[in-house]
């Protein structure tokens, strides 16, 4: 394999194939401080650092090079942000310690707009058409229209949004409550339609949607567990060996999972059950995970101040096209040489 992804070796009759990362820190980012979470533009063309002294840093993800800086004030975490979805241009994002929710366009040195200096936010994702919903540290979801109205209202269940996502499209949107209820609704002309209640999780501390709303992984403490959003039934659970789960992320289509742990680890399964990859990629806790609309790639960020962008191009690779790439290179008919049919 030309990357690096895989090592075959010929024992005998047998073919064994290995799975190996393939060069999993191809492309590192570094803040200044720990990073508290990340953010992805819809195109999977640039990344944006969040981190703990309140700077933003937008870089290419292609080249790593920065291309746009918000300084902080080295007292307020930047918290959390997301691309908007009709304007990849703008950036929105939340510093809870200065009760500032606000609209910064990489490349000015000041934010264009404040949304909201009254309330602390927590999660914040994008909708369709332009708008925002943000989860507050009380019982409160507020929804932000494209010209900044904002239009609050609280979870059915009294409890406070632990964690906020939504799909590629922000059509669909989850969450999930301090009293162990994970909800979903649609999007429909920039309102949230009425909640549909998914699953009780009172263990659970992060919840991911996948990109086409089909999916949706619950962090517990030491496993992993997906529901078919359709039909609420869950899959056997994906155990971490006794490690923690700090945070979650789906691809596009669902096939990937990725969780980063409390000691830094990068644990990948494909097809929500097979796992790829355990990358030790981060000396601190874990803060943020994201694939590319692709599901080629995937960036974790930790409290190291380090993100790391894993390829996992190669880990896609089934082991019959390696066996044909092979076959080309060497000119030598392979599968049919050892009697294995790797179909």
């Amino acid at each position: 394999e030309a990357d690096g992804a895989h090592a075959l070796v010929i024992l005998g009759d047998e073919v064994a194939t290995y799975r190996l990362p393939s060069a999993p820190g191809a492309t590192t980012y570094r803040a200044r401080t720990g990073l508290a979470s990340i953010a992805i533009d819809g195109r999977g063309e640039r990344l944006a650092l969040l981190a703990g002294g309140g700077d933003v840093t937008v870089h290419e993800i292609g080249s790593g090079r920065a291309i746009a800086a918000l300084a902080g004030d080295d007292t307020a975490v930047a918290k959390v942000g997301t691309f908007l979805l009709d304007d990849d241009e703008r950036l929105a994002v939340a510093w809870p310690g200065r009760y500032l929710l606000a609209l910064w366009q990489p490349g000015r040195e000041t934010l264009v707009r404040p949304l909201d200096t009254v309330v602390n936010y927590r999660r914040v994702v994008a909708l369709a058409g332009g708008g925002l919903l943000a989860a507050g540290y009380g019982s409160m979801l507020a929804r932000f229209a494209p010209d900044g109205t904002r239009h609050a209202s609280a979870l059915r269940d009294g409890g406070s949004p632990i964690d906020l996502v939504a799909d590629a499209t922000g059509t669909t949107v989850a969450w999930l409550s301090s009293r162990g209820r994970v909800e979903l609704a649609t999007v429909e002309d920039g309102s949230l339609g009425a909640p549909r209640h998914l699953v009780d999780a009172p263990d659970a501390a992060r919840i991911a949607l996948s990109g086409d709303a089909r999916w949706l992984a619950l962090a517990r403490a030491e496993d992993v567990l997906l529901v078919e959003c359709a039909s609420g039934t869950s899959a056997a659970p994906l155990t971490l060996s006794g490690a923690r789960v700090a945070e979650l992320a789906l691809s596009a289509d669902g096939r990937w999972l990725a969780a980063g742990t409390v000691t830094g680890e990068v644990w990948v399964w494909r097809d929500r059950e097979r796992l790829e990859l355990i990358g030790a990629g981060h000396s601190e806790r874990v803060s943020g995970l994201a694939f590319s609309p692709r599901g080629d790639w995937l960036v974790s960020a930790g409290w190291d101040g380090v993100a790391v962008r894993w390829d996992l191009r190669g880990l896609a690779v089934e082991p019959y096209a390696i066996v044909k790439q092979l076959e080309s290179a060497w000119g030598v008919g392979l599968a049919h040489a050892v009697r294995v049919d790797l179909r």
